[in-house]
């Protein structure tokens, strides 16, 4: 992620000892009195220098931007920014958790958008910090949930706050701060907020071109997913606008089943404009090795995706990606007006108002109803308290109008939420970043005109700018191909329209993915650790696991989320 474990207290062979346990690959190991660190993953993104007496640790990517590029830094852009640190969440982007330390005292600063998180334990014997919630519960052991700070995990699209959803453990969140000063603990953060300057179209053309445009990094190529979508549509514009020979650092990939829409979209592009692709395929095999994988995603999950996803995700660990740096074109949606649209449409009087029920309307989704009533009601409370409590740190709807709101709050929610935890993840694995989840962009997305952002008009003029062949092959929404110049707010309808007069290709791989670990989900449900757990709705489970293999695949995503949470709260040790 690098990733880190560390303790500050006086069991420090305990902790040491607990370290050589994990399971990766470790870098560099700090014990000293009462402090022991570990620090692992992969050289490029723990970048680590230590004194002896002092020192310090970058855990992630630091980006900065030029005006016609863009640097991934190094030890030697790290020493520099850290000889001003004050100006360190002004100057640069990326997703990071910067780690010093002096003799017995250290410090934490996470990145302003929260990509990068740090969870810690304030105990008054011992503080526990780690960029993995399920190291700090497994070291802790007897870990409990915290219903009401869990709750927006499972009724909304991820977690509304910047707490952990177990007891007795925190996290940073955006720009937080931790300073553990001889054993006391004091925690504080500074917001990011966007500065809703008046910029033009080429600020952020030129911003964007410049995130795409690094420097070369130790001579790897650069890859770029590619998939039917806008966002993808949009960068591949601004990436390959002109002959490839000036381009020959850069790649892309596409991987999937070979009738998928997005496949069939990607290969097509790039076999007519001659862009470089590479199809991932492989037969998976789910021998012992495969669950120990899935069942370490998923610890590392925190709920924000389901099982599942894995199908897709494992190809991340693909040897294609050895050496590579990654480019995804994850989180487009808010330069497109896109995320939260349900609620601007419909319940734009909760943003206006602050009305956390009538915002929780609209933003409520169904992971299942398998826990017990009671818990139900906390799960419900926890998340009304938590959207309560973001809208007093945001600026009000009549400031910054309802979208903005809406964007807003999205991206405060999402970013350390969902799209840091799969970035802490890919951390440990290979060197990659998200254009679109760069707080100086992002910067220019909420000072842009209304009108652009809706509907995509933006996206859609940067590609006609740059790349206009790309307009005649039609986007995809979800399996259905919808020709491109048709309006985002039609789309659905489009969608719903072709779907029942034309049948298309339809895929759902998690009925796939469950028939295939049958025997394993079956063992799950009648064991006593299952059948213990008393928060459950043990008669919905298993329903719903019976009526599955009974060929009603209609639940499939309850049993999905159910798998998730089951196989996260085990491998937590959650009772």
């Amino acid at each position: 992620m690098g990733c880190l474990f560390g303790y500050y207290g006086k069991n420090v062979n305990k902790a040491a000892k607990f370290a050589e346990s994990l399971d990766i690959k470790k870098l560099y190991t700090l014990k000293r009195n009462n402090l022991f660190m570990i620090f692992g993953g992969i050289p490029e993104t723990c970048i680590l220098k230590d004194n002896k007496k002092s020192g310090w640790a970058v855990l992630g990517l630091g980006i900065i931007l030029k005006d016609n590029y863009s640097k991934i830094m190094d030890k030697k852009e790290w020493e520099k920014v850290l000889k001003e640190e004050d100006q360190l969440d002004k100057k640069i982007n990326g997703h990071y958790i910067l780690v010093k330390w002096k003799n017995n005292n250290i410090s934490f600063i996470s990145d302003p958008l929260g990509v990068r998180n740090l969870y810690y334990s304030n105990e008054k014997i011992e503080k526990i910090f780690s960029t993995r919630l399920d190291w700090i519960a497994k070291f802790k052991k007897n870990c409990v949930i915290d219903f009401e700070k869990f709750g927006s995990s499972w009724l909304t699209y991820n977690n509304l706050s910047y707490d952990s959803i177990i007891k007795g453990i925190r996290s940073t969140g955006p720009g937080g701060r931790i300073f553990v000063n001889e054993g006391t603990l004091k925690a504080s953060r500074e917001e990011w907020l966007p500065s809703f300057k008046s910029y033009d179209f080429l600020e952020f053309e030129k911003r964007l071109n410049s995130i795409l445009k690094p420097k070369p990094f130790e001579n790897k190529i650069f890859t770029f997913g590619l998939s039917g979508g806008f966002d993808s549509r949009t960068l591949l514009s601004i990436l390959f606008p002109v002959a490839l020979s000036k381009y020959s650092n850069i790649q892309t990939h596409t991987f999937g089943d070979k009738e998928d829409p997005d496949v069939k979209i990607a290969k097509k592009i790039t076999k007519d404009l001659k862009i470089p692709n590479n199809y991932l395929k492989e037969e998976l095999i789910y021998d012992v090795k495969y669950f120990s994988n899935l069942h370490s995603y998923i610890s590392q999950s925190n709920i924000a995706e389901p099982a599942s996803s894995y199908q897709k995700l494992i190809y991340f660990s693909h040897t294609y990606f050895k050496n590579k740096i990654l480019v995804d074109s994850a989180n487009g949606e808010i330069g497109r007006r896109k995320f939260l649209n349900r609620l601007v449409k419909f319940g734009p009087k909760g943003l206006k108002e602050s009305n956390s029920e009538l915002i929780y309307k609209y933003i409520e989704i169904s992971r299942g109803l398998i826990f017990r009533d009671k818990y139900m009601e906390k799960m419900k409370k926890g998340t009304l308290a938590q959207i309560e409590k973001l809208l007093i740190r945001l600026p009000s709807a009549k400031d910054i109008g309802v979208d903005n709101l809406a964007d807003l709050f999205a991206t405060k929610t999402r970013s350390p939420n969902y799209s840091g935890v799969e970035q802490a993840r890919l951390d440990n694995i290979m060197v990659s970043y998200v254009p679109f989840l760069q707080k100086d962009l992002l910067d220019t997305v909420f000072s842009m005109n209304l009108y652009w952002r809706e509907n995509g008009r933006y996206f859609r003029r940067i590609i006609k700018k740059f790349r206009p062949e790309l307009t005649k092959y039609p986007l995809v929404k979800g399996n259905s191909k919808i020709p491109f110049f048709l309006p985002t707010s039609a789309a659905s309808a489009y969608v719903k329209l072709k779907n029942k007069l034309f049948p298309s290709y339809k895929i759902d791989y998690r009925i796939g993915f469950y028939l295939h670990i049958k025997e394993h989900v079956l063992k799950i449900l009648d064991s006593n650790d299952f059948k213990n757990f008393s928060p459950y709705n043990h008669k919905v489970i298993k329903n719903t696991v019976r009526d599955f293999y009974s060929g009603s695949y209609n639940n499939v995503n309850t049993l999905d989320w159910w798998y998730t949470f089951e196989i996260w709260r085990r491998e937590l040790g959650i009772g």
